[in-house]
């Protein structure tokens, strides 16, 4: 696994984490501005699921290594408010943990997703090709290798659909 630069004064020896990607303040601002009801009984929960981002950052990456800014660029993309959601607390530490880990274990053993599974990684996928454009080429295409690794119900992956989605708008 590749040393890691740091992201706003980290440590590079050590692989990112889901903590390296999280912004408490956008978090906040996101929870206070949200018309969702029930507040108090949901998080603010990012499309692109931060232990995914560390992930791909850590495992997908080519020769080389992701810079600081690189890093920070990530950041500020899974943190953008169009990426961020309210959602029943449980759904977010349970359902979307578990759901998070499958996926990452299927891109390794290549499984077909179930649809719960290809439903909650195209919604990772869709926000890399919405903001592909705020990322350097080398960090959309290792979203680009995950999110390829990943097969849908119909065959084909996961990163080919959020494309074909993309296309359509």
């Amino acid at each position: 696994m590749a040393e890691k630069e740091p992201v706003e004064g980290g440590s590079p020896s050590e692989p990112y984490s889901a903590s390296d990607f999280r912004d408490s303040n956008a978090q906040r601002q996101y929870r206070e501005q949200s018309q969702s009801k029930d507040k108090d009984t949901k998080e603010v929960a990012h499309k692109l699921p931060l232990d995914t981002t560390a992930t791909v950052l850590n495992d997908y990456r080519g020769p080389g290594r992701p810079s600081g800014s690189e890093a920070s660029d990530v950041k500020k993309v899974v943190n953008d408010p169009d990426n961020l959601r309210m959602v029943n607390t449980d759904t977010n530490r349970s359902d979307h943990t578990k759901l998070d880990n499958s996926i990452k274990e299927k891109a390794e053993t290549h499984e077909p997703l179930t649809a719960k599974e290809e439903q909650r990684a195209l919604q990772g996928a869709t926000v890399v090709l919405k903001h592909e454009d705020e990322l350097k080429p080398g960090t959309a295409q290792c979203f680009g290798n995950f999110y390829g690794n990943l097969e849908t119900q119909s065959g084909e992956t996961v990163w080919k659909k959020a494309q074909d989605k993309q296309d359509k708008k």
